[in-house]
């Protein structure tokens, strides 16, 4: 028992120091249940399912649309070269992928906002209030494109 609890208090010190905190997870009912304790299986563990769009294969949770277009991407979103070399190195990239996403027929693509809290940009390559749109953010193949001049 004496061993349990020290290991016990070894761990919550390591996490205390690398800055994470526990406060709450072992109160849950699903902790209780692995625990030892019991749940009923009709009461709802707090978690509610979301509602799930079939033509949507990317969504995340708490994603909002900023943008959404019954076509495809057209000529309109012109490719940035300099934008996607940056967004590559991750010096111009969504804050949270995916967060804001822009919808073009069943195509999904990230999102940010110039000059809002949405986008990274570490470069200053952005204008304010101009929409970015990402496709393959986070690897090397990180493409981005903006609406053109009308």
């Amino acid at each position: 028992m004496v061993d349990g609890c020290l290991k016990s208090l070894l761990f919550t010190l390591l996490a205390a120091s690398l800055g994470l905190s526990f406060v709450g997870i072992w109160d849950s009912p699903l902790a209780q249940a692995q625990n030892g304790g019991y749940i009923n299986p009709q009461e709802p563990l707090g978690v509610r399912p979301r509602p799930v769009d079939p033509k949507i294969d990317y969504q995340r949770r708490g994603s909002r649309v900023v943008f959404r277009s019954a076509e495809p991407r057209d000529d309109a979103w012109i490719y940035n070269a300099e934008m996607s070399r940056s967004c590559r190195r991750g010096n111009f990239k969504q804050r949270a992928d995916r967060r804001f996403v822009a919808l073009f027929g069943e195509d999904v693509y990230g999102a940010a906002i110039g000059g809002h809290a949405s986008l990274i940009d570490n470069v200053r390559l952005g204008e304010a209030s101009v929409l970015y749109i990402f496709r393959g953010q986070g690897s090397t193949r990180c493409r981005v494109y903006h609406r053109g001049e009308d």
